[in-house]
C-alpha cells in the first residue's frame, strides 16, 4: 500500500471491510512513525471505522464533517465523491490563457472533452499576438463560464462499490480517436453477473478508424517506415486479435477530439459509461465487417527491383591542373589496360600516339556527359 498509494504527503487508499481498513491505517501510522514521518489526519467517509480511530488513539483530526471540503492531490473531496472546482478568467491575453489552464487539475481525465476545448484554443492563438482577437476572446470567455457547471460533477471515488467477487473477471475496453487537433483514449471496466459467463480477463480496444484497424490487423512490413513502426509498437502492447470496430457516434472517445460543453458533459452516458451494447451481451455487440478503404494502400510498402549501372570515371579530372598532366597520366592508365587484355605491348616513354589517344578518350567522355547517344 505505501509503495502504490503514497502520493507526496498523501496516502490514498480503501479497504473492503471497515475491520480491513482499520487494520491498514494502524500499520501505516506504525511504519511511518517508525521512519521519523507522523500521519497527522486520518478521513473517512465510515462512521463506524472514524469511531475506531479515536477509540485507538491514531488521530484528533478524523472523519469528513458535515460540509466539510478536503484537498486530495487537488482534488477537492467531500464525503461521498471528489468534487471539481470552476476556474474564473485571469484576462484576456496569451499570459492569462495558459496561467488559467494550468490550473486545471485532472489526472485521470474525467472532464477531458470540455478540457480539451480549451487546449484546442490555446493551439490558435498561439500565432496571435498578446492580446486576444474577438472571435478567440469569446470562445475563451464562454469556456471559462462554463467551468463553474464542473462544481455538478461528482465521481465515485470507489470503481466496484457494487461488484460480485464471484461474478468473475474483469475486461479492460479501451476506445481511442484522432482528429487533426487532438487525440485520446478511454478506459471502461466491465464484469459480467453470476448468471453470465465466468473468468474473463482480457483487453479490449475499440477504434472507429477502418484503416487503422486494417493496419493493426496485417504484418508490420506491408507498410511504409512511419506506419510500420507504430503499428509493431501497438502489436507488442495488445494482440491484433483484441481490436475491434465501433460506430464513430458510439464512440467515446470521439468526445476527446471534438470537446463538448460542461452542461453536456454532465449528462453525457456515452462518456461516463460507453456506448450502451458494452452493457449487453457479446452477440449485440457491434458487427465486424469493415470494408477495406482505398487509403488503407496509400500506407502499403512497395518492393521495385531495379539495376542501375554507374559509370564512373576512370580518373579524376579535377585532381589534375594542367592538360599535358592529365593526358600523360591517361595514356599510361590505357596502356596499363591494353596490356590487361593482351591487345598491347608497348613498354618505355609515351609516344605521341598514346597521347593523341589520351586526347581522344576525353573528348569521347566530355560528349558522353553533356549529350544523348
Amino acid at each position: 500500500m505505501l509503495d502504490n498509494a503514497l502520493y507526496a504527503d498523501y496516502l490514498c487508499y480503501g479497504a473492503e471491510t471497515v475491520q480491513e481498513a482499520s487494520s491498514l491505517s494502524a500499520e501505516a501510522v506504525s511504519i511511518l512513525k517508525d521512519a521519523g514521518f507522523h500521519l497527522r489526519k486520518l478521513c473517512t467517509n465510515s462512521r463506524e471505522l472514524k469511531a475506531l480511530w479515536i477509540q485507538n488513539g491514531l488521530s484528533n483530526e478524523v472523519g469528513f464533517e458535515q460540509n466539510c471540503k478536503l484537498k486530495v492531490v487537488g482534488l477537492v473531496w467531500v464525503d461521498v465523491t471528489p468534487l471539481l472546482n470552476s476556474l474564473e478568467s485571469m484576462g484576456n491575453t496569451k499570459r492569462s490563457v495558459l496561467s488559467t489552464v494550468a490550473r486545471v487539475f485532472d489526472p485521470l481525465g474525467f472532464i477531458s472533452p470540455f478540457v480539451v476545448r480549451v487546449k484546442k484554443l490555446v493551439q490558435e492563438i498561439w500565432e496571435e499576438d498578446s492580446k486576444l482577437p474577438d472571435d478567440l476572446r469569446i470562445k475563451w470567455e464562454k469556456w471559462c463560464c462554463e467551468t463553474g457547471c464542473l462544481s455538478d460533477v461528482r465521481i465515485n471515488r470507489c470503481y466496484f462499490s457494487n461488484w460480485d467477487r464471484d461474478a468473475g473477471g474483469i475486461e479492460i475496453h479501451i476506445f481511442c480517436d484522432s482528429s487533426q487537433v487532438a487525440y485520446g483514449a478511454v478506459t471502461y471496466f466491465r464484469w459480467e453477473t453470476t448468471s453470465g459467463e465466468s473468468l474473463v480477463k482480457r483487453v479490449v480496444v475499440w477504434t472507429d478508424s477502418e484503416i487503422c484497424l486494417h493496419w493493426i490487423k496485417s504484418s508490420a512490413t506491408k507498410w511504409k517506415q512511419f506506419v510500420s513502426n507504430r503499428v509493431v509498437e501497438i502489436q507488442d502492447c495488445v494482440v491484433p486479435d483484441r481490436w475491434f470496430h465501433c460506430p464513430g457516434l458510439e464512440n467515446p472517445a470521439d468526445r476527446l477530439t471534438r470537446g463538448v460543453s460542461a452542461v453536456s458533459l454532465k449528462s453525457d452516458d456515452l462518456w461516463w459509461s460507453g456506448p450502451r451494447w458494452l452493457k449487453s451481451p457479446r452477440y449485440d455487440w457491434p458487427q465486424q465487417k469493415c470494408r477495406v478503404p482505398d487509403e488503407y494502400m496509400q500506407e502499403k510498402r512497395i518492393v521495385v527491383h531495379t539495376a542501375i549501372v554507374k559509370d564512373d570515371p576512370l580518373i579524376d579530372i579535377s585532381r589534375f591542373s594542367s592538360l599535358t598532366r592529365l593526358l600523360r597520366v591517361t595514356a599510361y592508365v590505357l596502356r596499363f589496360l591494353g596490356k590487361l587484355g593482351g591487345k598491347s605491348t608497348q613498354t618505355g616513354p609515351l609516344v605521341a600516339a598514346e597521347i593523341s589517344e589520351a586526347e581522344e578518350f576525353w573528348v569521347k567522355q566530355v560528349q558522353r556527359e553533356h549529350f544523348d547517344f
